[in-house]
């Protein structure tokens, strides 16, 4: 480890750090307390944050890395307190703060994540997703849309950029979003509160709330950590004469027990669960407008549970077993009084999407070194079902007019090694090999087909480092991931095969810390075989084919610059270039760009944190602009959307066990088509919208003991 990581852990709980005196030197000396700082004189600009602190350790990689000793594309977003105690936080507060992240905008609960442009579809098939989603040691998702877990009492978040399969197998193709929650703290009681409210532009009230308690059931030896949170928001959209029909609402309970019986063993066990429901969609059939003509209410639902078992031993070599099963439903109603006449109900009016998705992933896998080789080996076995079903309702009768049932099976063995060729210079090598079976029943307009598959694949990686001292690393690397393929149905209903698609990135990165200026630049090329991409079908019904080979380029550059008197600035940006170079849809294509995809994302972030007499203050101002991107590969469907800028301001202030917050989203109140799709049975016959959300004040008080 790093001396600065070695003396922080030392040190740590002793009251005392260590401060930099030189190149190769430091002083040990006491840390100031907060009853130090409020002996400051009012006005004090000295930053509140200590001279050394935490170094960033990446777990996402499977072992704990340091961030400046990685050789892979990690962003790292630590949640402040007053961020961690705030429900409306979800996927969308990370992908704001990570370069080459992306959402398709449908709506809480039915968008899909994506990174440096390994986007797939707009439209929530049959697929798997391209990014891998874990909560702590276990998988959430394998074909679910984003569950949009709420960051409430989680530590950080780490995102891998570009293929992992050699860690995490099929369905890593563009990267990993892994959530890293508060464990269980042993030796001490803990308890937060939060109670929140604000206002919306064009809107009603939204409302929040989340309480944390840790209790030690044995002091040093085991403890309880419970988590509650709520979040009512309020709706903007205007249908007909009624107002703000989109509210939405989130319920969330989480609970762990945490075990240390001694001899570096540990035990965590924990459970989640979060209700999320959105009482109708948020498009319209104008641009810059809240308000559409009278239709049928569409209500959204996406219900996870998710329970969890780790072991895990530190010792000379370091053993970790984990098993996870997630119960995961994504509900969905549309409007079908247009767009669904020859479907085989009279009078149509309601399209229901309902689906389950379960998963269960167990692994076990031991990591050690010796000097200078390090590694780790592991055995994983992940479940996947999908079983769901599209019923078209009318008043004289429903009709199912597409369902599926698919189970997938993987079996793995996987490793890594890594170890220094020449001084400064490492090289790291991995490699999965997979057994990957796959049994799937596909109805489409009661034409039923089944198909089962079963293959061995191997998807290796390699990195080489150099790293010129302790602040500074430049690397190579070459990652792979892959996804099965399956069955489909074309605009007849009649089943065609879908084959896997492939994907290998090589990529370089260069890591630099000078002083106060940390800056890290990123250039990856993908190439892309045999894409899977959802489409729309006459009807309603999303398919899914084999689009062609996608070649994707693209670079991000980020900067982070501490300045005096408690000032920072954050800056990044995001090119890419992602194209159909081989087209295999069928379809003759003027633009092959690939969808959601935006051709270049910047973002700006400028905060101070001070000290005023007996309060800590931290104001911030954020500003994000999405380049256009377009919607569907489709010529019938290719609508413009992106080229939208969000602005956001914030302020906290903490004094003693008390904290106040003040956000406003969307300060300019810009109306931007944040995503160009809502009702797959309209989209044909009009446009469609989903606006910026209103200009939206927020405030919340916490509490913590």
């Amino acid at each position: 480890m790093s001396v600065a990581e070695a003396l922080f852990r030392l040190l740590r709980h002793t009251g005392l750090h260590a401060v930099p005196v030189g190149t190769n030197a430091w002083r040990i000396e006491r840390a100031p307390s907060r009853a130090d700082r409020r002996t400051r004189p009012s006005g004090t600009t000295e930053s509140i944050k200590s001279v050394v602190s935490s170094p960033i350790i990446v777990t996402a990689t499977k072992r704990d890395l340091e961030l400046g000793s990685t050789p892979d594309a990690v962003a790292v977003i630590a949640l402040a307190p007053v961020d961690a105690v705030q429900p409306q936080n979800g996927t969308g507060y990370v992908a704001d703060r990570v370069d080459g992240a992306s959402l398709a905008g449908q709506g809480p609960g039915r968008n899909r994540l994506f990174l440096r442009g390994v986007a797939d579809s707009a439209f929530g098939g049959v697929s798997q997703s391209t990014v891998a989603i874990v909560f702590d040691e276990t998988r959430l998702t394998y074909e679910a849309p984003d569950p949009d877990i709420r960051l409430v009492d989680v530590s950080k978040v780490e995102v891998l950029k570009g293929p992992q399969g050699s860690l995490y197998g099929t369905g890593a193709m563009g990267g990993v979003y892994h959530i890293v929650s508060n464990r269980p703290e042993l030796g001490q009681s803990q308890f937060i509160a939060s109670l929140g409210g604000g206002l919306v532009a064009d809107g009603g009230a939204p409302s929040s709330g989340s309480a944390i308690v840790n209790l030690p059931v044995l002091p040093g030896t085991a403890a309880v950590r419970m988590v509650a949170y709520a979040d009512q928001s309020a709706g903007w959209i205007d249908t007909g004469n009624l107002q703000d029909t989109n509210r939405s609402s989130v319920v969330g309970l989480r609970a762990a027990l945490g075990i240390e019986p001694g001899n570096g063993w540990r035990v965590d066990a924990s459970g989640l669960a979060q209700w999320l429901n959105s009482r109708d969609s948020s498009y319209v059939y104008s641009p810059a407008s809240y308000s559409r003509p009278v239709q049928l209410p569409e209500p959204q639902d996406n219900d996870l549970i998710h329970g969890s078992l780790s072991l895990t031993y530190k010792g000379a070599i370091n053993l970790t077993l984990s098993t996870g099963y997630t119960h995961h439903a994504v509900d969905g109603t549309y409007d079908a009084t247009q767009g669904a006449t020859g479907l085989g109900v009279a009078d149509p009016q309601r399209l229901i999407d309902a689906a389950t998705y379960t998963v269960w992933d167990s692994e076990a896998r031991l990591t050690g070194s010796s000097a200078p080789i390090h590694w780790l080996i592991g055995l994983s076995h992940l479940q996947a079902r999908h079983r769901g079903a599209q019923q078209l309702q009318g008043f004289d009768g429903s009709a199912v007019i597409d369902a599926i049932n698919r189970t997938t099976l993987e079996t793995s063995l996987f490793g890594e090694v890594n170890g220094i060729l020449v001084p400064r210079v490492q090289l790291s090598l991995g490699l999965r090999a997979s057994r990957n079976s796959l049994k799937e029943e596909l109805t489409t307009f009661a034409q039923p087909a089944e198909y089962t598959h079963s293959r061995w694949a191997l998807t290796p990686s390699v990195a080489l480092a150099y790293k010129a001292g302790a602040d500074s690393i430049a690397y190579v690397r070459y990652g792979s991931s892959f996804r099965q393929g399956g069955i489909s149905s074309d605009a007849s209903g009649a089943s065609v095969p879908l084959d896997g698609d492939e994907l290998a990135t090589l990529e370089s990165g260069w890591r630099q810390r000078f002083g106060p200026v940390t800056t890290s630049l990123e250039l990856y090329h993908s190439w892309w075989s045999s894409i899977q991409s959802d489409r729309i079908l006459p009807g309603g019904i999303i398919a899914t084919i084999n689009a062609g080979t996608g070649a994707i380029s693209g670079a991000e550059l980020s900067t982070k610059l501490n300045l005096r008197h408690g000032w920072s600035v954050a800056a990044g940006t995001s090119l890419q270039s992602a194209l159909l170079v081989r087209n295999e849809t069928g379809l003759l294509l003027d633009d092959r760009r690939l969808p959601v995809v935006p051709n270049w994302a910047s973002r700006l972030e400028i905060a101070r944190q001070v000290t005023f007499g007996p309060w800590d203050l931290n104001a911030n101002f954020r500003l994000n602009y999405l380049g256009p991107a377009r919607l569907s590969f489709d010529p019938a469907l290719d609508r413009g959307m992106g080229n939208t800028l969000a602005a956001a301001a914030s302020i906290s202030a903490t004094r003693g066990a008390f904290a106040l917050s003040i956000k406003l989203d969307n300060v300019f109140g810009a109306r931007g088509d944040s995503f160009a799709y809502g009702n797959p049975l309209r989209i044909f016959a009009a446009r469609q919208y989903v606006p910026q959300a209103p200009t939206t004040f927020r405030l919340t008080l916490s509490y913590r003991h």
